[in-house]
């Protein structure tokens, strides 16, 4: 044979995978993970190409933690940022949420432009309640691509998780201004507009997103509670009703229906669903279900139920202003004025500085009682 063809065939063998690894790849293509593992493993050495599909089988076939090591030996001898990468994935499949949060830093720290590792960073500090480093990396995608929604949306929700829904608000803005259809923009909006008590805007848009055929119901609730404040009550009711046939449990549903029966006329109604936000409430907002309860009680003449409902109330909050109301409601209902009395000198002693003119009007209301019983040979 002469010398040119010997050395064609050593460059074609040279060239050409083995047949080894040509099954290798096959079995990958055809999704056979477990044969591709035995095999691997059967070899006493494996080229880099072996091992990544040795390491990808193995996570495929849910070996998490084989691959694990797999994906650690690989960057060791390769230093292949993907190889990184892997290892974030699998560490947060397997819980360890703070280790893959650190390996997202390292690749951060590797490819500092790569937007890309930067939203994962974002969300993995977001997911280990790191929100300030959370919202810091979000930042540096939004610097790098001021259009993408994503980082507007999740910087908004961080801006409300810190307490700045001013800065969430006027972010969402300039999101809505990009994509003015975007459902999922406009929800976060709704819930930062609840937050800034800006009701009227937040029932607008709203209606913006029923018109767009959006039935998300945590809207209809926000809405719902939205137009109470607006004194829409035909509308509140409307939308918490809807609300209320799918969240039979919820408090909050139950308590602004019955706000919003009450504030309409409807005594009867109110009654019955703010006792039922009572009975459902497993929360500290029961004090103030009990209060509007003994109000809608107290509008529908029942002084001695709105009593009750009153000490409860105060049992469950400590609010010193319904040791106000005590007082005035056992004035009004009792002829024995001792008790009523006794509860004017509590509101007192508890110096209700932000409601000076009850706290005059108990000083005036005592002196009243006391002067009534010294003339009719009384004393308290």
């Amino acid at each position: 044979m002469c010398k040119d063809a010997v050395a064609f065939l050593i460059f074609l063998f040279a060239a050409t995978p083995s047949n080894a690894q040509q099954g290798i790849d096959s079995l990958m293509i055809h999704h056979q993970y477990d044969r591709v593992v035995e095999k691997l493993l059967q070899y006493d050495t494996l080229s880099i190409s072996e091992r990544t599909h040795l390491a990808e089988a193995q996570q495929k076939l849910g070996k998490l933690y084989d691959a694990l090591d797999s994906y650690t030996a690989l960057y060791r001898a390769d230093s292949n940022h993907a190889y990184l990468l892997q290892q974030a994935r699998i560490l947060e499949k397997v819980d360890e949420d703070p280790k893959a949060l650190q390996v997202y830093i390292q690749l951060n720290k590797l490819e500092q432009e790569n937007v890309y590792y930067w939203k994962l960073t974002a969300r993995s500090a977001y997911k280990n309640a790191s929100f300030p480093f959370s919202l810091q990396a979000w930042k540096e995608v939004h610097q790098r691509n001021p259009e993408d929604l994503e980082a507007i949306d999740k910087m908004a929700l961080l801006y409300n998780k810190l307490d700045q829904p001013v800065l969430a608000d006027s972010l969402l803005q300039k999101g809505l201004q990009i994509a003015p259809e975007a459902k999922f923009l406009k929800r976060s909006r709704i819930k930062t507009l609840y937050r800034l008590r800006k009701y009227q805007a937040l029932v607008d848009l709203a209606d913006e997103l029923f018109m767009q055929g959006d039935s998300n119901l945590v809207v209809q609730k926000i809405a719902g509670i939205a137009n109470y404040h607006e004194k829409n009550y035909p509308k509140c009711l409307l939308l918490l009703g809807k609300v209320a046939e799918v969240e039979i449990g919820s408090e909050l549903v139950h308590f602004y229906m019955g706000l919003a029966y009450r504030d309409s006329g409807d005594n009867e109604e109110a009654g019955t669903y703010l006792e039922k936000a009572i009975e459902l409430s497993v929360s500290k907002n029961i004090g103030n279900y009990y209060t509007q309860l003994a109000v809608n009680f107290e509008e529908a003449g029942e002084t001695a139920k709105a009593i009750q409902a009153y000490k409860v109330a105060y049992s469950e909050s400590k609010n010193k202003i319904l040791l106000y109301h005590l007082a005035r409601n056992y004035d009004s209902y009792y002829k024995d004025k001792k008790v009523a009395l006794t509860y004017y000198e509590r509101y007192l002693q508890e110096k209700d500085t932000a409601n000076e003119y009850l706290m005059n009007y108990s000083m005036h209301r005592i002196q009243e009682l006391k002067n009534a019983a010294h003339f009719e040979g009384k004393s308290f």
